[in-house]
């Protein structure tokens, strides 16, 4: 049996969704080689503006239309989470930038179980 937690050591949201994001069209167009262009857009987004979402891999197996976005916040983080996106310059025209892929590619390869 697991341990009873005190109610007041959990915070429970108000309120929650999920839903799909479609990432900017010159994101979601970019593919080279084994990198697709979503996994960029997602990479961009942690490295700049410390949100992380995730490529849709259980709705999309080639990754390369759509990422998965879970609001299970307050308001108040919401709103810090799009202020985020709009002081990287997040907008649907952006694209991805030429040496991207290279940059996504160095901080795979050095990722492991560990260093996630």
């Amino acid at each position: 049996m697991a341990p009873h937690r005190p109610d007041d050591a959990v915070h429970y949201p108000a309120a929650g969704y999920k839903f799909l994001l479609r990432p900017p069209a010159r994101f979601t167009e970019f593919v080279d080689g084994d990198v697709s262009g979503v996994e960029l857009f997602d990479f961009l987004l942690a490295r700049d503006a410390a949100v992380k979402l995730s490529t849709s891999r259980s709705f999309n197996p080639e990754h390369t239309g759509w990422m998965r976005m879970i609001v299970m916040q307050q308001p108040e983080s919401v709103a810090e989470f799009f202020d985020r996106l709009a002081a990287i310059g997040v907008h649907y025209d952006m694209r991805p930038s030429p040496e991207l892929a290279d940059e996504f590619r160095t901080v795979i390869a050095q990722c492991d179980l560990w260093n996630l």
